[in-house]
């Protein structure tokens, strides 16, 4: 009888070149401290020890079926066009600690960014953080209550967070995820603002898919550096794309399906860089949608 699929193998379900990806690179999947996979598991043994190591944590039901493992990881082909930018994940792992440190700080603004993003989230609620960088915000909404699943593209800074939060975090791109339905809310800080322009429609319809129905999407770009929709490399090596709120706006509604939340998405004359600041204007466009 032909598997559905809800009952084929987990490999199935993962496109060949992801299999692959993850042959190459277990153990950086996912950043737990010292609970790392080692370079020889194969994919069943590294769902094995997921259940091993109790991360049902990462699945949406009460117990850690081959499909919700399956459900880590995007059954898309991993095209390689949209792939983070190599140079801008090789400044992250080699800067990762110095970034930690000069990163730890948060403004009464971006506070407030926060505790608007968490004033409309259930009690408890589940968090996707995308992009969580040093882990600072998924330390923040954890300490809140609410259980947070953390993803970041970088090893160096999935590593610290792993270490900050107590929990492991998905070394994972927001091109790869493959959650469907089981998020009260996704937080992308500041973390979509390396993936090239003609790529965002396909990350926010991932982001869709990964919420619950009136679900919370935030995320937030750069505003007031570089020239509104040019793409740059700035000389540390690190890609912007320098996305605008139009072109925000224009990919929102092709994606379809997403209601911005008007009050609350706006952008910011300042920000937490304080003296790092680029530019005077330099600041964040904020941002909100619901899951219609």
């Amino acid at each position: 009888m032909e598997s559905s699929p809800e009952t084929m193998p987990i490999q199935n379900k993962i496109s060949r070149p992801i299999q692959n990806r993850i042959s190459r690179q277990t153990g950086d999947w996912v950043s737990s401290g010292s609970n790392k996979l080692g370079s020889g598991t194969s994919l069943g043994g590294f769902c094995g020890r997921l259940l091993a190591l109790s991360l049902v944590w990462l699945c949406s039901i009460e117990t850690a079926e081959a499909h919700s493992c399956a459900a880590l990881f995007a059954s898309q082909e991993n095209h390689p066009e949209l792939r983070v930018q190599p140079s801008t994940l090789d400044y992250y792992n080699d800067n990762a600690a110095t970034y930690n440190e000069t990163r730890a700080h948060v403004s009464s603004d971006f506070a407030k960014q926060r505790d608007a993003f968490v004033a409309l989230l259930p009690k408890g609620a589940r968090i996707l953080e995308i992009g969580a960088g040093h882990g600072r915000d998924a330390l923040h909404f954890q300490n809140l209550g609410f259980d947070v699943v953390a993803t970041e593209p970088s090893v160096g800074l999935s590593k610290i967070a792993a270490e900050k939060i107590g929990r492991p975090v998905l070394n994972v791109r927001a091109q790869d995820i493959g959650f469907e339905s089981e998020f009260d809310a996704v937080w992308a800080a500041a973390s979509l603002i390396h993936i090239p322009p003609s790529e965002l429609p396909a990350v926010f319809a991932r982001l869709k898919a990964a919420v619950k129905p009136g679900g919370l999407i935030h995320a937030s770009f750069l505003k007031g550096v570089g020239v509104d929709d040019v793409p740059e490399q700035i000389p540390d090596g690190r890609y912007f794309n320098r996305a605008s709120e139009k072109l925000l706006r224009e990919v929102v509604k092709s994606v379809g399906g997403l209601t911005v939340v008007e009050d609350l998405t706006r952008g910011q004359d300042n920000d937490y860089f304080t003296a790092l600041a680029p530019t005077t204007t330099f600041g964040f466009f904020n941002l909100y949608l619901r899951l219609d």
